[in-house]
C-alpha cells in the first residue's frame, strides 16, 4: 500500500466490482477486470486524465494563420462573449492537447497549419483546424 495507493485502490474498486457483480463480462473476463481496463484506456497507465473526444465534437476549420483561443470559442458558439472565455482561462476550465495541458494565458495565439483539440469545463469540447 506505501509503494503505490492507487494501485492498492484500483484492486480493492475491482474485488467490489467482483463480489457485486460475479458473472463474467462479454469476453470471459470478470466485470472488475472490465472496469480495470476501461480505467486505464481513459486515464491511462499513470493515473492521470487523457482527452478522449466524443462522437459529436464540433470541428472549427479556419482559414487564418493565426486565431485567438478566445476568439475560437465564440466562434464555435460555444461561449457567448471573449470575457466568458477569459473567465474560464482564470479558473483553468480551458485544457489543450491529448495530456489536458491548462491553458493560463488570456492572450493565447493558435498558429495554422495545425490542429488543436480543446476541452472547455467539464463536458464541452472543440476541435481547430486549418481549412487546407
Amino acid at each position: 500500500l506505501k509503494k503505490d495507493p492507487l494501485e492498492a485502490k484500483k484492486r480493492l474498486a475491482s474485488e467490489l466490482v467482483d463480489f457485486l457483480h460475479p458473472e463474467a463480462g462479454s469476453d470471459g473476463k470478470s466485470r472488475g477486470q472490465e472496469a480495470r481496463d476501461a480505467w486505464d484506456k481513459e486515464k491511462g497507465k499513470d493515473g492521470r486524465e487523457k482527452l478522449i473526444l466524443p462522437p459529436d465534437t464540433p470541428v472549427l476549420s479556419v482559414d487564418a494563420k493565426e486565431l485567438m483561443l478566445t476568439q475560437a470559442i465564440v466562434d464555435a458558439g460555444l461561449e457567448k462573449s471573449a470575457s466568458a472565455v477569459k473567465r474560464l482561462i482564470d479558473s483553468g476550465a480551458i485544457r489543450m492537447g491529448e495530456s489536458l495541458e491548462v491553458i493560463q494565458d488570456k492572450q493565447f495565439t493558435m498558429t495554422f497549419p495545425g490542429r488543436y483539440e480543446i476541452k472547455i469545463g467539464k463536458k464541452k469540447y472543440l476541435v481547430v483546424e486549418s481549412r487546407s
